[in-house]
């Protein structure tokens, strides 16, 4: 409760810093302002703040971190609507004893300082998207990928329905699976796509020895963030450059060092630390890759292979 509370001031002051201090003149000034109103939004701000804490501070003890702060800053929304409320009365009351230029700069400054911060541009890279570019790279044209993150599932489904990159490969969903919707669409969407049966309640298995005896001829693969789900019910699965080879059998010679220098070799490792938008799922889009950096780092024993380990550690130093 108290992690996810230091979220949501950090929050707070990422992103109204500006309206923060001006909800100190209402407050400085409570003689000259509708006391009602101010009680009101603080209500409003100690009831939908508290509430929502409450309740998603419980989910942190069973989420990622990382995604968990990532995905909660946009309901702060909620609560914030009484900061930048009360900042309203600060700034009319402020208006009401300064000259029209000065209140006319704070306005133009209020749009033109925070574009300047954090400047938006359409002709930005998308890690996202390379994210989801890369999956294509190291998976076959009929491959079955299995995606657990949100970032992960909208620049895949973008890939397969918009531009129709994705060609004959299933990007499988499993926390939709028990979905009736979803698996009529993914039967429409797939016709040659051999499912397991439908169990009423249970929905579809995530037994993924299963799909591929189903689905001769198709691996099955998943993305970085499902690695210790992955490995703890198939600890023969194998990295396949940015994804995880589902197996329950192991590889007759493995390759670490291959594997190591595949997955290196991938463009999207250019995408940092330094480069990630705070409060973005971009943020967690790091995370996956560290943990695939980890593994792949971990299953190189042989001395030799030493230079690729210093380069896996100096990637996981920048992510």
């Amino acid at each position: 409760l108290l992690e996810h509370a230091g979220w949501m001031a950090a929050s707070a002051v990422r992103h109204g810093g500006p309206a923060l201090l001006l909800c100190l003149l209402p407050l400085a000034l409570r003689k000259d302002e509708p006391r009602r109103a101010l009680w009101g939004w603080g209500l409003w701000l100690a009831g939908s703040g508290g509430i929502f804490l409450a309740i998603s501070s419980q989910q942190v003890a069973i989420c990622d971190p990382e995604y968990a702060r990532a995905v909660v800053a946009r309901h702060y929304l909620l609560p914030f609507i009484a900061l930048f409320a009360v900042a309203g009365h600060g700034a009319q009351r402020l208006a009401s004893r300064v000259r029209p230029a000065f209140v006319a700069t704070l306005a133009a400054a209020a749009f033109l300082v925070p574009g300047a911060v954090s400047p938006l541009s359409l002709a930005r890279a998308n890690p996202l998207l390379d994210h989801a570019r890369g999956m294509l790279r190291d998976s076959g044209p009929r491959d079955l990928i299995t995606l657990a993150a949100d970032d992960s599932i909208f620049a895949a489904f973008y890939l397969d329905l918009v531009t129709g990159e994705a060609g004959e490969r299933v990007f499988l969903t499993p926390s939709l699976f028990t979905y009736p919707p979803y698996v009529r669409r993914l039967k429409a969407r797939h016709p040659d796509l051999v499912m397991p049966p439908f169990e009423s309640g249970a929905g579809l298995p995530t037994d993924w020895e299963v799909w591929k005896r189903l689905n001769p001829g198709r691996a099955v693969l998943a993305e970085p963030v499902l690695r210790d789900t992955i490995l703890e019910r198939w600890p023969a699965s194998v990295p396949a450059g940015g994804l995880i080879r589902v197996s329950a059998k192991a590889v007759a010679r493995p390759a670490p060092a291959a594997d190591a220098a595949r997955f290196l070799a991938a463009p999207e490792n250019a995408f940092t630390r330094a480069e990630a938008r705070d409060w973005t799922q971009e943020v967690y889009l790091l995370h996956g890759r560290r943990m695939m950096a980890e593994w792949v780092g971990s299953r190189l024993k042989d001395e030799r292979d030493r230079p690729l380990a210093l380069r896996l550690r100096a990637l996981l130093d920048a992510l």
